[in-house]
């Protein structure tokens, strides 16, 4: 039982580590942005599910590449789906897989039980992500 308290705690640490290096790097000027979305984005995913809510992300980033949506969506796909994050849940392209889109298309190509485990997962970044936006962009006394 204290082995798998052990690497709950090591999955939370690297969850940890992946989001204060991408706070980080956001430009100070954007993170108040971004930490608006990330306090909103868990309620999207509960609320319309984990496809709808990055769709979301997509359609309100439009093209632009530094826009907090954006932001947002490539932190969740490269947390998702690449060899950073400890679970590379979608390591194979989907078919048809469209630039841009990759963990969309790969949500969508996938199982019902990868997809629930997808959205936990993202829910489980988002907390930290959320926690460490909040820590570096504080909100002004006049926005609370």
């Amino acid at each position: 039982m204290e082995q798998k308290a052990s690497l709950r705690q090591t999955l939370e640490q690297k969850r940890a580590k992946y989001a204060w290096e991408k706070i980080v790097r956001i430009d100070e000027r954007k993170r108040k942005d971004y930490r608006g979305i990330v306090q909103r984005f868990p309620s999207l995913i509960q609320t319309n599910g984990l496809g709808q809510a990055l769709a979301f992300l997509k359609a309100k980033a439009k093209d632009k590449e530094h826009s907090e949506h954006q932001y947002l969506y490539n932190h969740l796909e490269e947390w998702l789906i690449s060899d950073k994050g400890p679970i590379p849940i979608y390591p194979d392209p989907a078919p048809n897989e469209k630039e841009g889109f990759k963990l969309i298309n790969r949500l969508i190509s996938n199982d019902s039980t990868n997809y629930r485990h997808a959205t936990m997962e993202a829910l489980a970044l988002m907390k930290w992500l959320k926690r460490f936006a909040e820590a570096l962009a504080p909100e002004d006394k006049d926005e609370g």
